[in-house]
This record gives C-alpha cells, sequence and structure tokens, in this order.
C-alpha cells in the first residue's frame, strides 16, 4: 500500500484542499484501522430505512458465506469423495468407489452471505456468479456495494458490477513452495491447492493457488477432470493422472515468480493468481 499516502495527498488536493501532515497520518491511521478491525468498531447505521433499491455506496462486513445452490449433505460429500447409499438396498461395487451420482451434483452454485455496516445484519445472494468469492472468502472481509442494487426484504442481489472486495493488494514475490498444506483438489467447482511458500527473506506464509492459475499448470479445467474421471477411456485417464501429479514437480522449482494478492489484516488467506518462471518473466523463453 505504498502509493496510498500520495493518493490520499492528491484526492485533496484535486479538491484543493491542502492537508498538513498530521492530518493525512491520521487519515492513513484510520483507513489501515478499518480494514484490519471488526466493521462494529466503526460501523453507523446504513439501513434505517428498508430499501427497495441502493442507490449509494455502502461498506460492508462478511459475517459467514455458504452455498445454497445444493444440500450441504452434496456438498460434505464432494469434499470427501464418499458416496453413502442410504436407500436400504445392497450399493453396487462401482457406487461405493465410483464418482459422486449426478443427482448429487449441483448445477451451480449460489453464494448466501450474512452482511453487516457495523449496525445492522442483512443477506445478500449470489444473484449472477462472481469470480472473486468463492467457499473460501473468510468471514470480516470489506465489500463495497455499487449502485444500483435491488434488495428485496432485507436481501441484496449481487451482481459482478456492483461488488467488489476491499483491502486486496497484488505484489509480485520471488520465492519457493517448501510444503504443500492441502492437495490438489476440486471444491466448489473450482481447482484449489494450498501451499507454504517462503520469498527472498526466508519468511514463510501460507498462499491458496486460484483455479485460473491451476487450470493452467494442469492443462485441464475442473469440469474436464470430472468428465475424465467418470470416462471409461483408460488412455484419457491415465494422461490425467500425469498430469495432476506434474503439478507438486512444477511447484518445487527454484525459480519461481509468485503474482500474491494480499489481503488486509489477513482476513483471507493470500491468493496465488499467477506464476511464473523467471525466464519467462524475463521474455526469455
Amino acid at each position: 500500500m505504498e502509493d496510498v499516502p500520495s493518493f490520499v495527498f492528491d484526492f485533496f488536493v484535486e479538491r484543493h484542499i491542502i492537508l498538513k501532515e498530521e492530518w493525512l497520518s491520521n487519515v492513513l491511521i484510520f483507513l489501515f484501522s478499518f480494514f484490519e478491525a471488526d466493521i462494529v468498531g466503526f460501523g453507523v447505521d446504513s439501513f434505517e430505512i428498508v430499501l427497495a433499491c441502493v442507490n449509494q455506496p455502502l461498506i460492508l462486513q462478511i459475517a459467514s458465506v455458504v452455498d445454497i445452490g445444493a444440500s450441504f449433505y452434496s456438498q460434505f460429500c464432494a469434499l470427501v469423495h464418499e458416496f453413502v447409499d442410504n436407500t436400504g438396498f445392497e450399493p453396487l461395487p462401482d457406487m461405493e468407489h465410483g464418482p459422486v451420482p449426478t443427482v448429487l451434483q449441483k448445477p451451480r452454485r449460489m453464494l448466501s452471505f450474512t452482511v453487516s455496516d457495523g449496525e445492522t445484519i442483512l443477506r445478500a445472494i449470489e444473484y449472477h456468479s462472481i469470480k472473486s468469492f468463492s467457499l473460501l472468502t473468510k468471514p470480516g472481509c470489506k465489500i463495497l456495494l455499487i449502485p444500483p442494487i435491488l434488495c428485496r426484504k432485507g436481501v441484496f442481489f449481487l451482481k459482478p458490477t456492483n461488488v467488489q472486495l476491499l483491502g486486496d493488494h497484488l505484489f509480485s514475490i520471488k520465492g519457493i513452495v517448501v510444503d504443500i498444506v492441502n492437495p490438489l483438489r476440486i471444491v466448489d467447482d473450482l481447482w484449489t491447492m494450498k501451499v507454504t511458500i517462503q520469498d527472498v527473506s526466508f519468511d514463510n506464509f501460507t498462499c491458496i493457488i486460484d483455479n485460473s492459475t491451476l487450470s493452467s499448470l494442469i492443462g485441464l479445467t475442473p469440469k474436464e477432470a470430472i468428465e475424465i474421471r467418470a470416462s471409461s477411456d483408460m488412455n484419457r485417464r491415465q494422461d490425467a493422472q500425469r498430469r495432476l501429479a506434474a503439478v507438486e514437480e512444477q511447484l518445487r522449482r527454484l525459480d519461481l515468480l509468485l503474482d500474491v494478492e494480499l489481503f488486509s489484516g489477513a482476513r483471507a488467506d493470500p491468493i496465488i493468481r499467477n506464476i511464473r518462471t523467471l525466464m519467462q518473466a524475463l521474455d526469455v523463453l
């Protein structure tokens, strides 16, 4: 956030207001504290009137997030890769170890959020798919609602054009992957993997590798991988297994440049948005 002081100073200068140094410091202290603290300590009630449509920007804090596009049971089965037959009939061998039946697979997700302005607690739903949010989004993250936003009975209908995740910053880090915390898997129809990386200062921190980066490394989307897993074509399945096994080998290279998105106040795990070798970064290859 090195550019924040100059940005704040320029913001006031453009409005013909020259800030004293101590005033600028106070503004920055408040700004940093806001992203790192619970919004309850800063909140002003923005919902004194029941709104049908929000016509002004609002900053809210996420209290919880769940997927209401599928039952919790089916989500549990997808996470543990198990299917338990509770019908009373003897399952076939293929059902015991095969892929989860299609009746348990959700057509698409719909995230439901509990949000607060520090005074009032309301709900928001993912009316259209929003790539910046997932079940990995942690409570405490701040979001900006950009009008106009439809609100019915205290529920915001969110679209990619009217919501923005705040407090994130993208940095390029020269580092190495020193540990695989959570192995490669599909969660919420997205590739995900959690690793520990070590930068040039020898500090270790845990990051999540995002779906697009993993799809590029593997050469398969989650949908394609699921289709291959259910396929009877042994050549395709073996090829996919080789691709998945090669991911960890690629990540353990010593010349990686990682584009890492960091969030203020550790409200969310850092996310690796891109992985390049130094040769690629220098445009040698």
